[in-house]
């Protein structure tokens, strides 16, 4: 790309990556006798950068079994710390960019409540250690709620359900305290409240969802905590029970306890050490758990340890 005369870097870079995997599962005889299978995984695209005050963010992905707009912004920075964005990106919930420390996701994530990106517009202002973000989301990224298709989880029309997310108001506030090197504290608070629309009934619901959260880097710790309060209030048809909801994203869906508490308790270790081209590693233990309201619905818990 021709290098724009008022800067040393180009004002958009282009970049992306590709991912593989091997996976060895032992609960499964094919490929233990085969000694695992080694895939492609993802392709990615991303455009990034800036011109004087306005800012552009787009990603695409192709997977092995979908094609997805991750997000797609257009931004303008103000003098005052203020930044106003418009299209496609990441709903202001929770631990920011991500509830997890790992490439997998965590509880928040599958119930449409961590890395989540809605279409809409937004407000993000910077003040000394404050961060502060109010957005407008009219729907998913996609306006077709019937599409599984994503990388985003939403409220989807599947498995007998019609119900779709609109008109939903995000805010999230949170301060960060930076004592000394390799230190940092952050600690916030974030709400949301939408509207549900069923087709079949042609009328409107309400959803909405509260968090709070920290997050801790100390000489080489990591420490995640976060505890979320949500319920989902449909208007469903006669016939159709208001326990569940169905959620989607990466090609599947599934039902979900309507209303419940997920809690969050992620924990890392960066070891002070280095060899070759590996400049540092990061030990972890990712654990979240789904409480759901209803006594006779189990709880969901998920844990993933590994290394970075």
């Amino acid at each position: 790309i021709k290098k724009h005369e008022k800067y040393k870097e180009p004002p958009i870079a282009i970049g992306g990556s590709l991912w593989l995997n091997y996976a060895y599962k032992d609960w499964d005889s094919g490929s233990r006798k085969k000694g695992g299978d080694f895939n492609f995984d993802l392709f990615r695209l991303d455009v990034n950068g800036s011109i004087e005050n306005f800012i552009l963010s787009a990603q695409y992905r192709h997977y092995s079994f979908m094609d997805v707009i991750h997000h797609g912004w257009v931004g303008y920075k103000f003098e005052d710390g203020l930044m106003a964005k418009v299209g496609v990106f990441q709903v202001p919930f929770g631990i920011a960019p991500y509830a997890t420390h790992s490439y997998w996701f965590g509880m928040p994530y599958y119930m449409g409540l961590g890395d989540d990106y809605d279409a809409g517009f937004g407000l993000e202002k910077k003040e000394g250690p404050w961060k502060m973000d109010l957005a407008f989301f009219k729907n998913g990224e996609y306006g077709d709620a019937s599409r599984v298709n994503r990388f985003s989880v939403d409220l989807v029309k599947a498995l007998g359900q019609n119900n779709e997310e609109t008109n939903q108001v995000s805010g999230r506030l949170a301060y960060t305290y930076k004592p000394g090197y390799d230190k940092k504290i952050v600690v916030g608070g974030s709400g949301q409240w939408g509207q549900v629309f069923n087709s079949d009934t042609n009328s409107k619901g309400e959803q909405w969802s509260l968090a709070g959260h920290a997050n801790v880097n100390w000489d080489g710790m990591r420490l995640m905590l976060e505890a979320i309060r949500y319920e989902y209030h449909p208007d469903n048809p006669s016939g159709t029970g208001p326990e569940t909801v169905v959620l989607g994203g990466l090609a599947s869906s599934y039902e979900v306890a309507a209303e419940g508490n997920i809690f969050v308790a992620n924990i890392g270790y960066v070891p002070d050490l280095s060899f070759g081209a590996i400049r540092s590693i990061l030990i972890y233990n990712d654990f979240s758990i789904l409480v759901k309201d209803r006594d006779n619905f189990e709880n969901s818990p998920l844990n993933t340890m590994g290394v970075n």
